[in-house]
């Protein structure tokens, strides 16, 4: 038989699956048995996070558990781990999962995204201890770290799929946008409800909506976006 009759077989055809970076299928893998260890205070903290929001008590009760130290460590475990997805996720969208540099990259913005809702934590802190009462800052802190737990369990599909998919499709990232929207208008509209005096309370509103929510997100986004073009 001639060389030219060989059969060759079918062309190869993309399975749409890749091999994903195994540092960050592991850091991945540690986020959900570190929420499966805190599995109750998970749930505990998401239905305290949504009753707030529904509620318009403007004094903190003294039997609600909103400053138990399992609590506690359970927002700080989360904020990381929400930090960690974030970045994964700004990562995805600005590199690609598939890119040599992403696991560098998902490490820096995860830091990046650690330092932002650090930044946020502190200017809750100190716009609640400047502007309402303390009964009232208390409860709007809780009501963000909450929110950073309901958003933690939000993206752990978005960012899984960032990961393993080859061809890094936009709706996972929209998808992830969407519910960082979704999380933040809920804690801002519960700081309305807290700041809320007169008209001119709104004017200050604003400065807080431009200052502190809208041009820290679009810095962290430039910088994902410079980062990826280094």
């Amino acid at each position: 038989m001639l060389p030219s009759e060989v059969a060759v077989g079918m062309p190869p055809v993309p399975s749409g699956v890749h091999i994903p970076n195994d540092i960050t299928l592991a850091v991945l893998l540690a986020i959900f048995v570190a929420m499966g260890l805190n599995t109750h205070h998970l749930r505990h903290i998401a239905a305290t996070f949504f009753s707030d929001l529904a509620s318009r008590r403007q004094r903190a009760n003294i039997f609600d558990l909103h400053n138990t130290t399992a609590d506690t460590r359970t927002f700080i475990l989360m904020a990381i781990l929400t930090s960690v997805m974030e970045g994964v996720l700004l990562a995805g969208w600005s590199t690609g999962s598939g890119n040599d540099a992403y696991l560098e990259h998902a490490v820096i913005l995860s830091g990046i995204a650690i330092a932002f809702n650090l930044f946020s934590y502190t200017a809750c802190a100190t716009i609640g201890y400047t502007f309402t009462t303390p009964q009232n800052a208390s409860q709007w802190r809780h009501t963000l770290n909450a929110s950073q737990v309901v958003l933690g369990i939000g993206l752990i599909i978005p960012a899984t799929l960032s990961v393993i998919s080859s061809d890094n499709p936009t709706w996972i990232y929209v998808v992830g946008l969407i519910l960082y929207i979704s999380v933040r208008i809920c804690y801002i509209f519960k700081g309305i409800s807290f700041f809320y005096s007169n008209l001119l309370s709104y004017f200050y509103f604003i400065l807080y909506l431009c200052a502190l929510e809208i041009i820290p997100v679009i810095a962290v986004v430039h910088g994902a976006l410079m980062l990826s073009v280094a």
